[in-house]
């Protein structure tokens, strides 16, 4: 990925643009990709520091056979949220104004994907390639967290898939 500002991107690409350019004719296409693919922006303020976890780990999380102490050592969750299918385990220092806000956030997202699982998904989340296999989403964080938590991270899901990342 280049290392090149946005700004600095649009001008490279106006100044080699034949006269028809337009900064938003970025192309996509509608992709089935597996969830585990996916990460998401760090950067987009509907973030927050969650830790992707296995399918069979979140199963035996559900089941009680794994603590949270436990799954938070496996994946060095201490200040993350671990999401995996059907939980969500809240490793943000216990009270703080952080793990409150996290907290709203969780019910929000548990609720969005008992929608999900009901009526499916009405607007799919956008990504573009990383250019190692993997995609970082442009839009629908919280429909992403709602998905792996629906479906697992093993699962298959539709995304709007751009070519790059497009200008904006």
């Amino acid at each position: 990925m280049s290392n090149l500002s946005l700004t600095h991107q649009l001008i490279a690409d106006i100044n080699q643009a034949s006269e028809n350019f337009l900064p938003c004719d970025d192309t996509f296409s509608f992709e089935v990709l597996f969830l585990n693919r996916i990460v998401p922006d760090k950067t987009n303020f509907r973030y927050f520091p969650a830790i992707i976890i296995d399918d069979e780990h979140a199963d035996l999380f559900t089941k009680n056979l794994l603590s949270k102490r436990q799954l938070a050592q496996i994946y060095k969750g201490e200040g993350h949220v671990l999401v995996g299918k059907s939980c969500f385990v809240n490793c943000i220092v216990y009270e703080s104004l952080n793990w409150h806000k996290v907290n709203k956030n969780i019910l929000s997202i548990t609720e969005l994907a008992n929608n999900i699982a009901v009526s499916d998904l009405i607007q799919v989340p956008t990504v573009f390639p990383l250019g190692d296999g993997s995609y970082q989403i442009l839009t629908g964080h919280r429909r992403f967290f709602a998905l792996i938590y629906s479906k697992g991270n093993q699962a298959p899901t539709q995304f709007k898939v751009y070519d790059k990342p497009p200008l904006f």
